[in-house]
């Protein structure tokens, strides 16, 4: 029993020590697309799109 707990132990830190590195970018807007995956066109649409959708939801009011 002490064995498998030592062994579920050393497996779950080993499992979070790359997720506690992860580097997640600042806010820098509505969308934030560090990976450059989205056209500009469409980030600046959905940006647009959310500002007009923050009023009806009350959102950052």
């Amino acid at each position: 029993m002490g064995v498998v707990f030592l062994l579920a132990a050393v497996t779950v830190s080993a499992l979070a020590s790359p997720a506690a590195a992860l580097d997640i970018p600042p806010l820098s807007g509505r969308i934030v697309d560090a990976a450059h995956l989205l056209p500009d066109d469409l980030a600046a649409s959905l940006s647009a799109e959310l500002e007009a959708h923050e009023p009806a939801t009350k959102w950052l009011s």
